[in-house]
């Protein structure tokens, strides 16, 4: 798993609903952020060459928002990305009801530490999730 802090120029300071929703504080960005170019290239070099990229929504997308709004080369990674969204509808989860960092309360796991909507602690909950629908026996290749 990678877990970058991408610093922002446009908003540099955190505002306090950010930190109450994510845990991350402006210490820890100022001191661990670094800039969106950096960030794209780690996580570039991080899924390269056919990770299988999984998000719940559209993720991908705002990455490739903010690569138009600095200038920087798109990922061009469009064909990797799988929302699992459909993953998790298609095996009965009502995922309207769910985040990516809730979705494992949907199979009664309760035992990720973190702060919701950070992402490190997202992806966990995600994990969980497929984890509990690996031991029933889904299907997944329809979704790779």
């Amino acid at each position: 798993m990678l877990g970058l802090i991408t610093t922002s120029t446009i908003n540099p300071c955190l505002s306090d609903y950010f930190v109450n929703l994510t845990g991350i504080t402006q210490q820890y960005v100022d001191v661990d952020g670094i800039s969106l170019a950096e960030s794209l290239a780690r996580f570039t070099a991080f899924a390269e060459p056919e990770l299988l990229l999984c998000s719940w929504g559209n993720d991908y997308r705002i990455m490739d928002d903010n690569c138009k709004l600095r200038g920087l080369e798109q990922l061009g990674m469009d064909a990797r990305v799988v929302d699992l969204r459909g993953l998790f509808a298609a095996a009965g989860v009502p995922t309207e009801e769910y985040t990516s960092g809730s979705v494992h309360y949907s199979f009664d796991v309760d035992d990720i530490v973190g702060d919701l909507h950070n992402a490190v602690f997202d992806v966990r909950s995600m994990l969980a999730g497929l984890s509990q629908l690996g031991r029933t026996g889904a299907d997944f290749r329809q979704w790779l």
